[in-house]
């Protein structure tokens, strides 16, 4: 064959298109390796991603529910993790923040700080607010979340109601209100009671009157629940008013105190005078003409505590005889409608009461037990002026509850329940403060 034949052939040419073809496969097949790879390994980095900001979200979400569930002080102000995983009061570390508590969600971890509680206003509301940051952080990526929640002081829960009976509300006898009542269960009036406002029911209750009793003409009756929420003392209890007794607090006759059993008691025609803020008790028992005075200018809260703290069951707040409570700056002609408040902790297991009775006179104080049974009597014209929320109300004999036109909603001391206000991922890195670059 000429050399011009041979190179007109084609033989010989197969193996390397064979080969050149196998070369351009095995590139694509790399680069649809590399990619597949690639892709892979973004998406285990984006799922260790979530997984870190969800671990952080578990952290924030279990650091609310503990500074819900544990009422801090100023002396104590961080919910620690105790013996056996109960939660505690503790004290803030040195750079000002509570001491990190951490946890686990799985294959997750998280660990979070809370910077303690300080009083703030938010529109117009007074409350406490906190700052948590959580780390979250799974299989070795790490999120870093900040959040502030905010808890109100108080609640408004009578709204326009003045009398609520949770369990229910009895009237007997000669007893009558001028306000609206309500109550999540039966309202059973008898006798010559007189219901001279609008009322509420629980659903598939009733409201039931016999013999005389009735609801004044151009009033409602209604269908509704309502929630209260037990109290808040506080700090009261470490900064009881009580170290006031007898000195900035002056007494005439016959009044006694025992720190010990924090039992107040007054007899005959004694008086006392309380211009402190905050008193932390477990009983007090008034009889005869014994009056209780607030003084002017001073916006007086008792608290009762607990009866496992107090060791006892049954009455904490026994009025009888003339014995009266009275408020020095309540005067609705000038606009002022402050009265005292008494708030009774109460029990789920241990029953408390309020037995209030009476010739006559006439009582000025909210009156706030949600756990406690209130019982409100009198043989003379008892008068009480204010607002009432039990565990259940009774009233009878010549018991009424008046309220004066004007006199607003009142703000109760409730457990504190925080909320979300602000919430941001931190993108710098961990620094001082905890919360630096969020």
């Amino acid at each position: 064959m000429s050399l011009r034949d041979r190179l007109r052939s084609e033989r010989g040419m197969a193996v390397p298109s064979v080969m050149m073809l196998v070369v351009v496969g095995l590139g694509f097949g790399s680069a649809a390796l590399v990619s597949s790879v690639s892709s892979q390994s973004s998406t285990t980095r984006d799922s260790r991603i979530k997984g870190s900001i969800a671990a952080a979200d578990a952290g924030l979400d279990r650091a609310i529910y503990r500074e819900n569930k544990i009422l801090t002080t100023t002396s104590l102000p961080c919910v620690l993790m105790g013996v056996g995983g109960s939660l505690i009061k503790g004290v803030a570390s040195g750079d000002g923040w509570c001491p990190a508590v951490t946890g686990s969600v799985g294959t997750t971890t998280y660990s979070y700080r809370v910077k303690p509680w300080t009083l703030v206003t938010l529109l117009g509301r007074q409350g406490r607010q906190v700052t948590i940051v959580s780390t979250g952080t799974a299989n070795g990526i790490s999120r870093r979340i900040s959040e502030t929640a905010f808890s109100p002081l108080g609640a408004q829960v009578f709204g326009s109601e003045g009398v609520i009976g949770k369990d229910g509300i009895t009237m007997n006898g000669n007893a009558n209100t001028n306000v609206a009542m309500g109550t999540d269960g039966n309202i059973t009036a008898s006798g010559n009671a007189t219901i001279c406002n609008n009322a509420r029911h629980g659903p598939n209750k009733t409201i039931t009157y016999t013999g005389n009793a009735h609801q004044c003409p151009g009033y409602s009756v209604t269908t509704g629940t309502v929630s209260l929420p037990n109290p808040d003392q506080s700090d009261a209890l470490a900064n009881s008013s009580t170290s006031r007794f007898f000195t900035s607090d002056p007494k005439t006759g016959n009044v006694s105190w025992d720190a010990a059993t924090r039992s107040l008691s007054m007899s005959g025609n004694s008086t006392l005078t309380l211009g402190g803020s905050s008193y932390s008790l477990c009983s007090l028992s008034m009889s005869g003409n014994s009056t209780l005075y607030m003084a002017a200018g001073a916006k007086v809260q008792i608290f009762f505590d607990t009866p496992e703290s107090c060791n006892l069951s049954g009455s904490q707040i026994d009025l009888s005889g003339n014995s009266a409570v009275t408020s020095t700056a309540y005067n609705p002609a000038l606009g002022n409608f402050d009265l005292p408040g008494f708030f009774l902790m109460g029990s789920d297991t241990i029953s408390t009461s309020v037995s209030i009775t009476g010739n006559g006179g006439t009582d000025e104080f909210l009156l706030y037990g949600p756990r406690t049974d209130i019982s409100l009597s009198g043989n003379g014209s008892m008068t009480y002026v204010g607002a009432v929320a039990g565990k259940t109300v009774s009233m009878s004999g010549n018991a009424s509850i008046t309220s004066n036109a004007g006199m607003p909603p009142p703000i109760i001391p409730t457990m504190l329940l925080y909320g979300r206000q602000r919430y941001v991922e931190c993108t710098g890195a961990t620094g001082t403060p905890p919360d630096a670059n969020c």
